[in-house]
């Protein structure tokens, strides 16, 4: 007894046996096509199921089995691939394609001045410094500090100088010694009866003082009184006459006003000016 020889291969048909085929054993008997056809089959399909057992483990063990694909990681893309768009205010991991950067593009240009609306152009307006950044920041860092009130000025005297101001500058205001005066030093009253005021205290008062007829003397009230003291006073007649005048009683309030004649019939004046502090 022996195995029907099985040939790996498709039989397109399975013979079947008629009621007047004889019987016939032997590889090639008829009364063995059908076993040995289904056989052959049999043996085909093992065949082709052992093969992509093995194909299916290369295939499975492979680094890159489907060449045609781009992988997941690091894909490197052929033809024109397409993309959805992202919204424009979309800052996630999603692909940006060329329409996302195109409208991001446009945005940034758009609210740029026309000089500045390219590369090239910032570029030139940043000095093609690569670390603009960190050159603004030492720049920065070089600034006074507003709290300061100019206290870390590393030279205050170099500094004064170069904003072109002289030893004025560094002058308090008062009537002291290097000290100067502002206008409130420089307080008066031009008027008839008069003073002046000066930084220091120096005080110049001016005014007349009247006598009745056939009198010699009159009393005189300054405009303000002298703080201090007085250190002289000048008089002399208003009308240009020769007959001299003089002054007694000095005091800070007033003095008395003299003249060594008054013929005339009416009232007479003498002008004066006092000097005092």
């Amino acid at each position: 007894m022996a195995n029907l020889p099985e040939t790996p291969q498709w039989e397109e048909g399975i013979y079947q046996i008629e009621v007047s085929d004889p019987v016939l054993g032997g590889p090639d008997g008829i009364s063995n096509r059908q076993a040995k056809q289904l056989a052959s089959r049999t043996s085909y399909l093992r065949q082709k199921v052992e093969k992509s057992g093995t194909d299916l483990a290369a295939h499975i063990a492979a680094a890159d089995p489907h060449t045609q694909y781009a992988p997941k990681a690091s894909p490197t893309f052929t033809g024109t691939p397409t993309a959805p768009t992202p919204a424009n205010s979309d800052n996630s991991k999603k692909l940006a394609t060329t329409e996302f950067v195109a409208k991001a593009l446009a945005a940034l240009a758009g609210s740029a001045p026309e000089t500045l609306d390219t590369l090239k152009e910032l570029a030139d307006a940043l000095g093609n410094d690569p670390n603009f950044a960190t050159t603004v920041l030492n720049k920065l860092a070089e600034k006074l500090a507003k709290d300061q009130n100019g206290a870390d000025i590393p030279d205050p005297a170099l500094f004064v100088k170069n904003l072109g101001l002289g030893e004025a500058a560094k002058r308090e205001v008062g009537t002291g010694a290097n000290q100067i005066p502002d206008m409130s030093g420089f307080t008066r009253n031009l008027v008839n009866n008069g003073w002046q005021k000066f930084p220091g205290g120096l005080v110049i008062q001016w005014g007349m003082g009247g006598m009745p007829a056939g009198v010699l003397t009159g009393d005189v009230t300054f405009p303000i009184a002298f703080p201090s003291t007085v250190f002289a006073i000048l008089a002399t007649d208003t009308g240009g006459a020769s007959v001299p005048y003089g002054t007694t009683n000095r005091s800070k309030t007033g003095f008395t006003l003299t003249r060594t004649s008054n013929s005339g019939a009416g009232n007479v004046n003498g002008f004066y000016l006092a000097i005092g502090q």
